[in-house]
């Protein structure tokens, strides 16, 4: 009682302090006080954080002339803030590196996976055996495969960011299907196995 706020906050704290008491009061809007924080001295030596909400008293003509405030011991909540505020931006800065990393490895692996696909594209048409066109398109298939892999990988990192867009377009499941098959086909015979397609009408 009868003592100054500033004679119990720590100085680098004042003036935001001081700064919220005005705007409070300048506000003229005393039915919602404000939460002011600031740090105070512990008679231990160390700061503990409090959490103000000052109500004002006005005198007859409506001018603040004192404040009754209620002020609590926030230092826990303060320090579970901060805990939280750190793991945020070690998360957050991970996440960037994560995502750098993707972008810079997609794209060293699509220089050389351009060359596959365009290559073997090129290839197909200048074979004339249909065997040797089917086995060109297989290694086209299986490039425009990885190819999608990669993209998806990198959609991944940008579904995590809440940035993933959908892109709907027509497709034919007989052609996947027939993908598939085609880039099993070695592995499935290397076992004695062998894979068709039983494609209803």
């Amino acid at each position: 009682t009868g003592r100054y706020v500033r004679d119990f906050v720590v100085p680098d704290d004042y003036p935001q302090v001081d700064a919220e008491y005005r705007a409070f009061v300048a506000g003229g809007d005393f039915a919602h006080a404000p939460h002011i924080r600031y740090r105070i001295p512990h008679r231990d030596g160390h700061d503990v954080w409090l959490e103000a909400h000052p109500h004002a008293i006005l005198n007859e003509a409506g001018q603040v002339v004192r404040f009754q405030d209620v002020v609590r011991d926030i230092t826990e909540q303060k320090t579970t803030e901060d805990a939280l505020a750190a793991a945020m931006i070690e998360s957050n800065a991970a996440a960037e590196a994560k995502a750098q990393f993707l972008a810079t490895m997609s794209h060293e692996l699509r220089t050389p996976l351009t060359s596959i696909i365009g290559f073997s594209s090129l290839l197909k048409e200048m074979l004339a055996d249909s065997e040797h066109r089917r086995f060109s398109q297989r290694i086209h298939t299986a490039g425009q495969g990885l190819l999608a892999l990669i993209n998806d990988i990198l959609d991944h990192s940008k579904l995590e960011a809440g940035q993933l867009e959908l892109d709907s377009a027509p497709c034919s499941i007989l052609d996947i299907a027939q993908d598939v098959v085609d880039l099993l086909e070695l592995q499935a015979q290397s076992r004695g196995l062998e894979l068709t397609i039983d494609c209803g009408e």
